[in-house]
């Protein structure tokens, strides 16, 4: 992922996901969540979930440091959590929203 970008992530998961109730991706940095989509910011089809990220999600992110995700979906009662995932976050040469 490169900062100042929207970039579509999609996520393939081990069953279909339209019994999916609740849905949270969290995106860590340095061990502090930067950023949280739910299931309303995300497309599912099958057994991919799609979230794309905007300008400002991405540039709250620091090049410095892979960022972590994490999915945890709600199914009836029944609560799942996905492994700790790593994405590079790449820099941008000119910071900040393009105008």
């Amino acid at each position: 992922m490169i900062r100042g970008t929207t970039p579509t992530l999609t996520f393939k998961l081990p069953f279909d996901c339209k019994d999916i109730d609740i849905l949270n991706i969290s995106f860590a940095q340095y061990s502090t969540v930067v950023l949280e989509k739910d299931l309303y910011d995300c497309d599912i089809e099958g057994n991919d979930i799609k979230v794309t990220l905007t300008e400002d999600d991405t540039l709250k992110f620091d090049c410095a440091e892979h960022a972590e995700i994490q999915i945890r979906v709600g199914i009836g009662e029944r609560r799942l959590a996905s492994q700790i995932m790593k994405l590079r976050v790449d820099r941008v040469l000119k910071d900040g929203s393009l105008q």
